[in-house]
C-alpha cells in the first residue's frame, strides 16, 4: 500500500529540472527500491495519491514537476490568513471531481465512477513500463 504524503518526489529521481519542495527523499530512496521489489515478486500494489507517482517514476516514468497552481494544489492555498490561524480543513480537501473506473478497483469498488478530490503539485507526464492509464 503507497500512501500520500504532502512532499514531492524528488526530480533527481526522473531526470526532472524543475524542483519545488517539499520533498522527502528519505522515503524516495526507500519507498523506490521497494516497489521494485515488490513488482519483481508479483505483488499487488495499491497506489494512491504520492504512491502512485512514485509507482510512475519506479517503474521509469517522468513527473510534470510542478502543475499549474492555478488549477491544482489546496484551495487554501489562495486564502490569506493572519499568521497561525488554522487552515479550514473543509475548504482544503472539499473539492473534488469525478474519475472514471474502467479496470481492477472499478470491480473491487463495484462501481464505475467515483469522486475523488486532489492536492497535488505534481503529476504523471510519461508513464513508467508496464503502466497502463485506465
Amino acid at each position: 500500500f503507497l500512501t500520500g504524503s504532502p512532499s514531492n518526489i524528488h526530480p533527481t529521481m526522473y531526470d526532472g529540472g524543475l524542483r519545488v519542495p517539499p520533498f522527502d527523499q528519505n522515503r524516495d530512496m526507500t519507498s523506490l527500491p521497494l516497489i521494485r521489489a515488490a513488482i519483481s515478486a508479483n505483488l499487488p500494489i495499491l497506489a494512491i495519491c504520492r504512491g502512485l507517482q512514485e509507482l510512475n517514476v519506479a517503474t521509469g516514468g517522468t513527473l510534470i514537476p510542478d502543475v499549474d497552481r492555478r488549477f491544482h494544489g489546496y484551495p487554501t492555498d489562495f486564502i490569506e490568513r493572519a499568521e497561525g490561524e488554522p487552515e479550514d480543513q473543509d475548504i482544503k480537501y472539499g473539492p473534488a471531481h469525478s474519475v472514471r473506473l474502467s479496470g481492477v478497483l472499478g470491480e473491487i469498488l463495484g462501481a464505475e465512477e467515483i469522486m475523488v478530490n486532489t492536492a497535488h503539485y505534481q503529476a504523471i507526464e510519461r508513464l513508467g513500463e508496464g503502466l497502463v492509464s485506465e
